[in-house]
């Protein structure tokens, strides 16, 4: 099922050799024509399917990995659409997103990074999460305007000090 898959991303292998306004198409269609495209074509095997358990947890198994994509294309679409302004200023970006889509079409990658996603979101805690520790230490390298006090204390005698030399001059 690969090499079918594959074949119907053809089209779109012609934008990867052309500036990255016209790879912007193929990244439209590798991300959600042909995604759309199989979905569909699962979702009528489905409905049509006969009663036989045998003949139908197949076509079940690969409706089941096109949500899988769907949610996929959401995470990766969220991840994309923060990080544009950056991805506007890099060389390539369009074709390496257009490569990126590719990948996930895969069915492997697809149930792989959807696998991750399960395990992240499974976890008993949210503080094992790689997402919030990810987040906690960027916002934590991150400078701050706000001098508290109670961790710096010589700043804050400082500031009192200036304060105190100022009321002496009025």
């Amino acid at each position: 099922t690969t090499i079918v898959e594959s074949s119907a991303l053809m089209p779109a292998v012609t934008t990867l050799l052309m500036p990255s306004y016209f790879t912007n198409f193929g990244v439209i269609y590798v991300s959600l024509v042909v995604p759309a495209g199989y979905t569909t074509t699962s979702c009528v095997h489905i409905r049509n399917a006969s009663s036989k358990l045998e003949t139908l947890m197949p076509k079940m198994d690969d409706g089941s990995r096109y949500l899988q994509f769907w949610l996929v294309h959401a995470a990766i679409t969220l991840l994309l659409a923060s990080f544009a302004s950056l991805l506007a200023w890099l060389p390539l970006s369009t074709h390496a997103t257009w490569l990126l889509w590719a990948y996930v079409q895969l069915e492997s990658s697809t149930r792989k990074i959807y696998g991750w996603f399960e395990s992240e979101l499974g976890k008993k805690s949210l503080e094992d999460n790689v997402l919030v520790r990810s987040t906690a230490r960027i916002i934590a390298a991150l400078p701050s305007n706000v001098e508290d006090s109670s961790t710096n204390p010589v700043h804050a005698d400082n500031v009192a000090a200036a304060e105190g030399d100022k009321s002496k001059v009025e």
